[in-house]
């Protein structure tokens, strides 16, 4: 422990400031037994922490396992343009209420004949489903907040004193949480379908922005015909025999249990 000190002082690293619960990890035993301990941080330099004096750390709700995971955030876009586009939300086909709510939309009487019913069912639906949206959803991450406030409330209780109760809450919170975020997860992807279709290849920034180096020089622009042949037949028995016998017989198994490298061929 005292060498791992000496190598944060001496590489000038900083503790970077958690939000959320006092501790990072808990070892879920029940009663007295129950422990509850710091053990997950975010060290930083200071040439870092000056290109992100923004940079924050914060301890998310447990849920599969004994430590929290941790949310590190270096920039945050502070800035909205308008009332997004209307979309059609994937995660509103698993609410069990949905099908039966466009139903009662869509047989309500409309006016016209033809392509003009049809044009206004898509609107009142369009409408419908946008207030639909606001009542039983809101903001996604609105409830996955207000959800881990009360995880991080339920877990300060239990890490002052035992509660059975509080624990029942606690377990009830968490799988309220987990479909939410399973929500908020859905929304995220088709969010990124949809900013792939629009910008292409210009959608994957970060890998545009590296500079890759120039490896041309590397790979010979000319395979011979003796080569081109080798690499274009079909491998003999043989060598088929040869490359199987040198796989390693603690490999990973095949499917009748045994590994790759064993004895019995099929």
């Amino acid at each position: 422990m005292d060498d791992f000190n000496q190598w944060i002082h001496e590489g000038g690293l900083i503790d970077l400031s958690a939000q959320g619960s006092n501790f990072s990890w808990c070892n879920g035993q029940s009663g007295l037994a129950r422990a509850w301990a710091k053990l997950d941080r975010v060290l930083l330099d200071a040439n870092l922490l000056s290109l992100f004096p923004t940079a924050s750390c914060s301890y998310l709700p447990m849920t599969t396992s004994d430590h929290c995971p941790m949310l590190v955030e270096f920039l945050k876009d502070p800035y909205s343009y308008g009332p997004p586009p209307f979309r059609f939300q994937q995660m509103w086909v698993e609410h069990p209420e949905f099908i039966d709510f466009v139903k009662q939309v869509w047989s309500v009487p409309v006016v016209g004949t033809g392509l003009v019913i049809l044009a206004c069912k898509l609107k009142k639906v369009k409408v419908a489903l946008r207030e639909w949206n606001k009542r039983v959803f809101g903001r996604t991450n609105a409830h996955i907040e207000s959800l881990e406030a009360k995880v991080e409330g339920l877990e300060g209780c239990l890490q002052r004193e035992w509660d059975i109760e509080a624990k029942r809450e606690l377990v009830v919170a968490l799988d309220e949480l987990c479909s939410w975020r399973r929500r908020e997860d859905i929304r995220l992807a088709q969010m990124t379908k949809i900013k792939w279709n629009m910008d292409g290849d210009r959608n994957s920034k970060c890998f545009h922005s590296r500079v890759l180096p120039e490896l041309s020089d590397l790979i010979s622009p000319v395979i011979d015909v003796e080569d081109c042949t080798c690499l274009g037949r079909i491998p003999s028995l043989d060598e088929v025999k040869e490359a199987l016998s040198s796989i390693p017989i603690n490999s990973s198994p095949r499917p009748d249990g045994f590994g790759a490298g064993s004895p019995i061929n099929y």
